[in-house]
């Protein structure tokens, strides 16, 4: 089952703005301080593409970015979007169908998991893992029930409610993100909520293998 957004991209960032304000936005741009000058990127599902701008903001050039969508509507929306001088190869198809070539130092996924069963997210992490360079990120924004309060829990139930046949929702609650980069070794290493709480961002980077006296490797 893929998500799409085609039936609601152009009132995406309306209603987004209504419910959460500046929240959202404010969480992804915490993110792209993580962005270093020069950096190969992979954005995967980038919505109407306001974030290529705010990248731009940062970095005028120098980028190179593999920007990642599957609906229609709301990639024609990215590729109208200030780039810069920044290198952006579009790709508008489900990242599970995307042919990845070379490797990327920041991966970039903002409210794209909670569209998505536990295996499936495990099985686009297992996908990408070998395009990461060795000290890649992953910069991850979503929602979150951790540490929330009832009315999140509400909120959850009512997104859901409503998302789930209109965008073709794998889901009916949120997966439990952290068990799928713990499992799969990575470690947060940067982290910051919003909305009280109930978003999440989130930079992991993958563990450490070292040596315990046993010469058995271990991750830290």
């Amino acid at each position: 089952m893929r998500a799409n957004y085609d039936t609601i991209a152009k009132y995406y960032d309306f209603f987004s703005r209504i419910v959460f304000g500046r929240s959202i936005r404010k969480s992804q741009l915490y993110l792209l301080q993580h962005i270093r000058p020069g950096t190969t990127i992979l954005i995967i599902g980038g919505g109407t593409g306001w974030i290529l701008e705010d990248i731009t903001a940062l970095h005028a050039s120098g980028l190179r970015i593999t920007y990642v969508e599957q609906s229609v509507s709301m990639m024609e929306r990215s590729q109208k979007r200030n780039i810069g001088s920044n290198k952006v190869k579009f790709e508008c198809k489900p990242i599970q169908d995307c042919t990845l070539i070379g490797r990327y130092d920041v991966v970039l996924v903002p409210f794209l998991f909670d569209n998505y069963a536990v295996a499936s997210i495990e099985l686009i992490i297992q996908t990408i893992e070998p395009h990461l360079t060795g000290t890649g990120v992953w910069l991850y924004a979503d929602f979150t029930l951790h540490n929330c309060r009832i009315w999140t829990k509400l909120l959850v139930k009512l997104m859901y409610l409503i998302f789930k046949p209109i965008c073709n929702l794998e889901v009916r609650t949120l997966p439990d993100i952290s068990f799928c980069f713990d499992r799969n070794h990575y470690s947060a290493i940067h982290e910051a909520s919003f909305y009280s709480g109930f978003i999440s961002s989130i930079v992991y980077q993958k563990s450490l293998p070292i040596c315990d006296h046993n010469n058995t490797l271990i991750n830290i």
